[in-house]
């Protein structure tokens, strides 16, 4: 029989990519769920499987575990991002309903804290799987499979540098712009210290050449010292291909930094754009000055 699978934030980014992959494959039953009709039956449509089906859902309403019950789904893939600002409702609402979870956080504290749920979810016989994502999933299968090579490992430096036309959602940025300029804890020297993010930039050469990159706020700089106890020290960047969009981010970060910006997760949307619009020096300079503006 075909596995039950209720994909949620079908729309976005990385849910319609999912929804791909899993459309048309005799092995699942899919239905693809989100807050927007009309963004779902765009995306069914151009699927052209007949078999997937729709449901209008916004986990952050009341009601949820009913909803899901409904749904009878045998496995939840939770795409809905940025899951910084979520709480774990989605999680146990599967509990609740006797399904299976998985989700695509890269939030450090939601992925870090999910294992407050691992006695229910063993109790209940549920797969209850968080931070299927880039990060921490793929980094930390990378670090497993190097450590053979060394004797001792002591530093994890990892980075990450997409394209300027790599596909980016609104809940992808906003996740990066809520910690651009804020504190954020690092391990350094066998202790926690204290970092900025998107600042400490430096210059990485990736086998592609050489970007520049600035430290984030993501699950592995909380789970790695403990899954590598031998570590004395873990950071992560990443950065953008067009060195104005990554240095515009930085001055924005020292904005926040400086208390000039209060909010700038809040502008992900608008932001997202522009930044798809930097093709030339121009709006580079409007997005700037776009960035004083916005903190007023």
């Amino acid at each position: 029989m075909s596995l039950r699978v209720l994909l949620i934030g079908a729309s976005g980014v990385f849910g319609s990519r999912i929804a791909r992959q899993l459309a048309g494959d005799p092995r699942f039953r899919l239905t693809l769920a989100g807050r927007q009709s009309t963004s779902l039956a765009a995306l069914g449509e151009s699927l052209g499987d007949p078999a997937v089906q729709m449901a209008v859902l916004d986990v952050a309403a009341i009601g949820l575990v009913e909803a899901l019950t409904a749904l009878r789904p045998q496995l939840v893939i939770h795409a809905a991002g940025p899951f910084q600002v979520q709480d774990y409702r989605v999680a146990e609402a599967c509990l609740a309903c006797g399904s299976d979870y998985i989700d695509l956080a890269d939030g450090r504290d939601f992925v870090a804290g999910i294992g407050r749920l691992d006695a229910r979810a063993r109790a209940a016989g549920r797969l209850l799987i968080s931070g299927a994502s880039t990060l921490p999933a793929f980094s930390s299968a990378v670090v497993d499979a190097l450590l053979p090579r060394f004797s001792a490992l002591k530093t994890i430096h990892h980075a990450i540098s997409p394209g300027n036309r790599t596909p980016r959602g609104d809940a992808t940025v906003a996740a990066i712009l809520g910690y651009c300029g804020r504190p954020l804890r690092l391990w350094r020297d066998g202790r926690w210290q204290w970092g900025r993010g998107w600042m400490s930039t430096r210059r990485q050469v990736f086998p592609f050449g050489g970007r520049w990159v600035g430290l984030c706020d993501v699950p592995d700089l909380e789970l790695f010292p403990s899954r590598y106890p031998a570590v004395r020290e873990v950071a992560f960047r990443a950065g953008l291909e067009l060195r104005r969009l990554h240095f515009g981010m930085l001055a924005a970060a020292w904005l926040v930094r400086l208390g000039v910006i209060r909010d700038l997760a809040r502008h992900a949307p608008r932001l997202r754009r522009m930044s798809e619009w930097v093709l030339g020096a121009g709006a580079m300079w409007a997005a700037w000055w776009w960035s004083w503006l916005v903190a007023i």
